[in-house]
């Protein structure tokens, strides 16, 4: 994540928000837009998905 200029989990959720903070309704919603914000803005994080779907489900308080 350094190198993507992500040094922590706070700047990564403050680097996806504007892109995912709409669909944390619901666990499939917040998924979906975490999978294509990372496929567009951070590519590089792909194989890391599931975590940061985690991590960030556990932010926003999305339960599964």
């Amino acid at each position: 994540m350094r190198q993507l200029d992500v040094e922590s989990n706070h700047e990564l959720v403050r680097r996806l928000d504007p892109y995912v903070k709409s669909a944390a309704t619901s666990l499939p919603e917040l998924a979906e837009a975490t999978r294509t914000t990372l496929a567009r803005e951070l590519p590089e994080l792909l194989p890391h998905t599931a975590d940061v779907i985690g991590f960030l489900a556990q932010y926003y308080g999305v339960e599964a």
